[in-house]
């Protein structure tokens, strides 16, 4: 790990990367994407190590 030392922020594409790509629409036509629960536990510990991590994605996002 020491090759990582001054690492401070991972940053992942969303769509794709994270995700199949797949997209599904409910009958209320919300969107919704599948991802594995893999990668969550790799975000975890990142954050666990003190890396900051964040994601892209082309889709607006009201926070």
């Amino acid at each position: 790990m020491s090759n990582f030392q001054n690492l401070k922020l991972v940053l992942f594409d969303v769509d794709g990367v994270l995700t199949n790509g797949d997209i599904y629409i409910n009958e209320n036509g919300e969107a919704f994407k599948q991802f594995n629960v893999k990668d969550g536990i790799a975000i975890s510990l990142l954050k666990a190590h003190g890396i900051m991590t964040g994601v892209v994605s082309g889709k607006k996002v009201f926070l």
